[in-house]
């Protein structure tokens, strides 16, 4: 099947690489909130308090976490024009609707990252057993979106490159 491809959508030129990095970015985001999710669970159950490194590890997931979401808006003409109409909605509908739960969940962490980053220290200095685990119960939720979004994005793009449906 001949796709036709629209070299005039936005950043078509560039978006091989854009897509890259948001894949690599993407990565480091589950990572990093795989990171955090283990040690602010180990911080509440340890009943630690004081200074935590914590912090800097919320700060960077912000950080990552809007780089994934920017290259994701800088590739989402590409992908709207010229995979999901050439390639996804031909051969797997489906697909492009667990794309666009996909995109869904995805903005979901952007406000679960603002709260976790306002909130970190008082979780790291505080001994606010409510507080703590409102925080902790927002962190399994934020590590879940971000991994559901993981594998879905994992997902969609098999099918769009090997051809699975």
């Amino acid at each position: 099947m001949q796709a036709n491809i629209d070299p005039n959508v936005f950043l078509h030129f560039a978006a091989r690489p854009l897509f890259f990095f948001h894949a690599v970015a993407g990565v480091a985001f589950a990572g990093i909130s795989a990171h955090v999710l283990l040690s602010a669970t180990r911080r509440h159950l340890s009943g630690q308090t004081g200074h935590c490194r914590l912090e800097r590890f919320v700060t960077i997931s912000l950080c990552v976490g809007l780089v994934v979401l920017a290259l994701g808006f800088l590739i989402y003409p590409e992908y709207k024009a010229n995979i999901r109409v050439a390639f996804i909605n031909n051969t797997a509908p489906g697909v492009g609707k667990l794309f666009d739960i996909k995109e869904y969940l995805a903005v979901f962490t952007l406000p679960l990252s603002v709260f976790l980053f306002a909130g970190v220290k008082r979780f790291c200095k505080a001994r606010d057993k409510v507080f703590g685990l409102l925080y902790l119960a927002s962190l399994y939720l934020w590590f879940f979106l971000i991994w559901s979004v993981a594998i879905i994005g994992w997902y969609t793009t098999t099918v769009k490159s090997l051809g699975v449906a």
